[in-house]
């Protein structure tokens, strides 16, 4: 009898491996295709204060906001089961605002902006159970121009960093061939990692951590 149940059980268990494994044969399992995203960087405003040789303050900079983040580019996902891998290549764009008050009398402007233009990839995956997908992964941030009107402060000096890194983790769901999904990243850089007022860096702290929304179509 025991021998009997024994045989059931696996007979039930390999007819229920293979109705699965047939299942997901079915489905399409690589797509590729435009991917749109936009974001919000969620950076806290933060002041950086710039001196001259005698230790006077003559500038006072605040980072106030950024701007949304644009992105458009291409993705590629392959779902294995209930695994999922996915690889993402974009360009994006935004600008970080400044408030600029100046003590030696020096008529700048009150608002000053950068611009910054990354090419931006991605690689992430995780698991994927009934169309919705939780996953994780590392983004490499590749500088290809800038613009900063803050280098009209004679104490400003710009280095940019040509890559950056940060870390990824989201959710998403698959609606057929429509894939979308809600991501934060955790920038390994401040706001200020770039700005030096001669050859002493900026204190800026926050880093710009952001959320981002992402419609992709595969084919």
């Amino acid at each position: 009898m025991k021998k009997l149940i024994l045989s059931v059980v696996f007979l039930s268990l390999f007819v229920l491996q293979g109705q699965s494994q047939k299942r997901f044969s079915k489905e399409q399992s690589f797509f590729i295709g435009p991917k749109f995203s936009t974001g919000f960087i969620t950076t806290a405003q933060e002041h950086s204060l710039i001196g001259n040789e005698n230790d006077y303050v003559v500038h006072d900079i605040m980072y106030n906001k950024s701007s949304p983040m644009y992105s458009g580019g291409l993705f590629m996902q392959k779902n294995a089961g209930f695994l999922f891998y996915q690889a993402n290549l974009a360009y994006t764009y935004f600008k970080s605002s400044y408030d600029v008050i100046s003590y030696d009398n020096r008529n700048f402007s009150p608002v000053m902006d950068e611009q910054f233009h990354y090419i931006d990839l991605s690689i992430s995956g995780g698991l994927r159970i009934n169309k919705f997908r939780i996953g994780v992964g590392p983004v490499i941030h590749f500088l290809a121009a800038s613009d900063s009107e803050l280098e009209v402060i004679p104490e400003y000096n710009s280095k940019f960093k040509s890559t950056t890194f940060g870390f990824i983790s989201g959710i998403g769901y698959d609606f057929g061939n429509i894939f979308i999904d809600l991501k934060y990243e955790n920038s390994f850089r401040s706001i200020g990692d770039h700005i030096y007022y001669g050859p002493r860096k900026s204190a800026f702290k926050g880093s710009p951590n952001n959320f981002s929304v992402h419609v992709a179509y595969g084919f």
